[in-house]
């Protein structure tokens, strides 16, 4: 028997649901990730770049999932310190310098690690990190209306950058 979770949010672009499946370790919030959607933004992270109307298991993940995020044409979760990022990447919200779409989780930055929340906006992405005894955030992707925090006048950060001043 599944004890199935469902969580929606109202989006203006998108049609994500994401349900986890809680597995036996009560030290993980969810050991299985799966998701329906519509795939405008490739959402499933399965490899699939068609819609999916019923469940389907989100690949490359692996255990270890504590946070999912479901943004307007992209999704990020936190997968055992580190963050991993899927969908349509144009704006560089996908986090791993580029601004190319994938259809599978792609890991965020290099050497990004601490992370233990994720948020995802309209095409772009922020995190929190514990580094030393302060935890810090990042952000990552369109930065058209300055929504990245970083005080740089770019339309789009494609790694993850600290936001100062918090």
């Amino acid at each position: 028997e599944l004890n199935i979770a469902t969580e929606t949010a109202p989006e203006e672009e998108g049609f994500n649901v994401f349900a986890e499946i809680p597995g036996g370790d009560t030290r993980l919030r969810a050991q299985l990730v799966i998701v329906a959607a519509h795939l405008d933004s490739w959402a499933t992270g399965n490899g699939a770049t068609d819609d999916s109307l019923v469940p389907v298991a989100v690949s490359g993940l692996g255990s270890g999932v504590s946070i999912v995020s479901a943004g307007g044409s992209h999704s990020c979760a936190v997968v055992s310190g580190s963050a991993k990022c899927w969908g349509l990447g144009g704006s560089g919200q996908l986090g791993n310098d580029s601004t190319t779409d994938s259809a599978s989780p792609v890991s965020v930055g290099t050497g990004f690690s601490g992370v233990t929340w994720v948020f995802t906006g309209t095409n772009f992405s922020c995190a929190i990190q514990n580094q030393s005894t302060l935890p810090s955030v990042s952000c990552w992707g369109s930065n058209v209306n300055g929504q990245l925090g970083s005080g740089l006048g770019d339309s789009y950060v494609a790694s993850p950058t600290v936001v100062s001043g918090l």
